[in-house]
């Protein structure tokens, strides 16, 4: 069994590091199967805005620091300027998988 000194998410690391004991696992995690269904709330928002384009991204909560934010939810916000700027019809749905916080956006 040969040891591995690091584990990065892409060859692009192993490139910028030039890291020779490595291994690549990707950091997607394919979805489990769930017989859950999405909140009837939200499923009304998303069929009520059935003629917009969505950006959804999520994250487990927001880890908020000087800086950008671990999941980018500015980046996010940035995007849906640019969209408006374009007259582009759409809607963010950012979901935290954390019940323990709430948190609410309106963008105008």
């Amino acid at each position: 069994m040969t040891r591995v000194n690091f584990i990065c998410v892409n060859e692009r690391i192993v490139e910028l590091l030039r890291l020779k004991k490595h291994q690549v696992v990707p950091a997607f995690l394919p979805p489990i199967p769930s017989k859950d269904r999405l909140p009837d709330n939200l499923v009304r928002v998303i069929e009520s805005n059935s003629d917009k384009a969505i950006l959804a991204a999520n994250a487990f909560h927001l880890v908020l620091r000087d800086g950008p934010g671990l999941y980018r939810l500015d980046l996010c916000i940035d995007l849906a300027g640019k969209f408006k700027h374009l007259q582009l019809n759409f809607f963010i749905v950012f979901i935290l998988a954390n019940d323990n916080e709430i948190y609410h956006i309106s963008l105008k």
